[in-house]
């Protein structure tokens, strides 16, 4: 379905583990934007749950294996951020922070990308994981 619908000629860049950042970027592919998900060497760890997980989340998305914490990886990070619209990324700040993927970092290629990070306390709000098990679990329900 990229290609067509409203979000058509949008290219978003994902940075996303497990299921909030990956749903949210299914939901963009499946409006028509252009998502490239961007994976670890190894690949993105909802590869070990089940193929069939994986191919749920990350349908209508092409993927690229970037090592972030390299070099090379941040070049090629880059070039991707000075052909996209927006970069979508939930992990925890200190590794949105650590990997470059924060607005500061990446504006000198493209000054007009918007930045959405998926935390589950904000950049500022501490650096716990926020898994919905444990989102439960600290709200009592």
């Amino acid at each position: 379905m990229t290609g067509q619908g409203p979000l058509a000629g949008i290219r978003v860049l994902e940075v996303g583990v497990m299921l909030a950042g990956p749903y949210a970027t299914m939901m963009l592919a499946d409006l028509g934007a252009e998502v490239i998900k961007i994976e670890p060497p190894g690949g993105e760890i909802s590869r070990q749950v089940s193929d069939s997980y994986f191919a749920s989340l990350n349908r209508n998305k092409q993927s690229v294996v970037l090592d972030l914490r390299s070099e090379g990886g941040q070049r090629r990070l880059g070039a991707l951020v000075a052909e996209s619209h927006a970069l979508l990324v939930n992990m925890k700040p200190s590794a949105i922070r650590r990997l470059g993927l924060t607005y500061e970092a990446l504006r000198r290629y493209n000054d007009k990308i918007v930045c959405v990070a998926l935390t589950g306390f904000g950049m500022d709000g501490g650096d716990d994981p926020a898994f919905d098990y444990v989102i439960q679990a600290g709200t009592g329900v």
